[in-house]
């Protein structure tokens, strides 16, 4: 007889019972994180020269990108904080959805990337990208 393991979608929309103390504080560490990511990227999006890089719009964009992920950091340890009770679910459907097509979208410009310059580390990160898309949309809407 084969054992039923539960899929990853099951394990993201399945509630989780967390102290309020050990949720702050990994609130606070999240949050913490988020802000250090939105500083490294504005710092390397303001003192970078663009001269010396080959592709300087690339550069600025990667840096941008950075910062855009410590804001995403930063909320995420803002919605720990403001979660009701102890099992509420971190995202909702529909922010569930959003970050699934945001990701979704980095792995389509990952594989563009990959194809233009021909480099297998990008592909298997567009790949990995393109998983966890999928394993973020949620199924059935509520």
């Amino acid at each position: 007889m084969p054992i039923e393991r539960p899929s990853v979608r099951d394990l993201l929309e399945q509630k989780v019972v967390v102290r309020p103390f050990v949720r702050i504080l990994l609130a606070a560490t999240v949050m913490i994180g988020g802000l250090a990511f939105v500083a490294f990227g504005m710092i390397l999006f303001f003192s970078a020269p663009l001269t010396p890089y080959p592709h300087p719009v690339g550069a600025a964009l990667l840096a941008v990108a950075v910062a855009a992920a410590g804001i995403g950091f930063f909320w995420i340890g803002v919605r720990l904080i403001r979660a009701r009770t102890a099992s509420s679910a971190l995202l909702s459907p529909v922010a569930r959805r959003r970050c699934s097509l945001i990701v979704g979208g980095l792995a389509v410009s990952m594989l563009v990337v990959a194809f233009e310059t021909s480099r297998v580390l990008f592909f298997a990160t567009a790949v990995g990208l393109i998983l966890i898309s999928y394993w973020l949309f949620p199924l059935e809407r509520r």
